[in-house]
């Protein structure tokens, strides 16, 4: 069986795929690089999405501030900011390809980043590297990310609320058996 390197979880909102994640990047203890889409909500209403870096303080320079990556509207639209994505978004994914961390982590991949050519690019060469990508990726259908779906280095597990307990024991076997492979230098793709 081959292992791959690259392992994404996918399903509807609130399935628990990031709450997946996370649980297991704390249980095994893994220093992380990579970033975290994380919802801004103000007064109980969610306005927003804005990404936030993994990479140590230290190794970044002004990461402090919120960089909104989709805001919504008043009509309940939502504006995508493409230019953040590959601005901040692309640096942050260059930083983690630099880093001696073995795991980055893209938690989520989704729509709002359709028009950012140059993040893109980054996610790719992250997938190529020699590091481990664990993320989230969302069910939706773009080119980027169909195009990241459809490689040979690429698992993508489904979450849903029904499945998620058993899933999470799965997707945890799985992320231990890539870092073993890893760390031992067997073979991956």
């Amino acid at each position: 069986m081959d292992i791959k390197k690259n392992i994404f979880l996918t399903g509807n909102i609130n399935a628990g795929k990031s709450t997946i994640l996370k649980k297991i990047i704390k249980e095994l203890r893994i220093k992380t690089s990579g970033f975290l889409t994380l919802p801004y909500i103000k007064q109980g209403e969610l306005l927003g999405f804005h990404i936030k870096s993994l990479i140590d303080e230290s190794e970044m320079l002004d990461y402090n501030k919120i960089h909104f990556i989709g805001r919504k509207l008043i009509n309940d639209r939502w504006e995508a900011y493409p230019e953040i994505f590959d601005s901040i978004g692309a640096r942050i994914l260059k930083d983690s390809l630099k880093s001696k961390k073995d795991v980055i982590i893209m938690d989520e991949l989704g729509f709002f980043e359709t028009n950012a050519l140059k993040f893109q690019e980054y996610v790719f060469r992250c997938l190529h590297s020699h590091k481990i990508v664990f993320g989230v990726i969302k069910p939706t259908k773009t080119v980027f990310l169909n195009n990241i779906r459809n490689r040979d280095d690429v698992l993508i597990l489904e979450i849903n609320k029904e499945n998620r307990d058993n899933q999470y024991k799965k997707i945890k076997s799985i992320f231990e058996e890539v870092l073993r492979c890893h760390l031992f230098g067997t073979s991956i793709i």
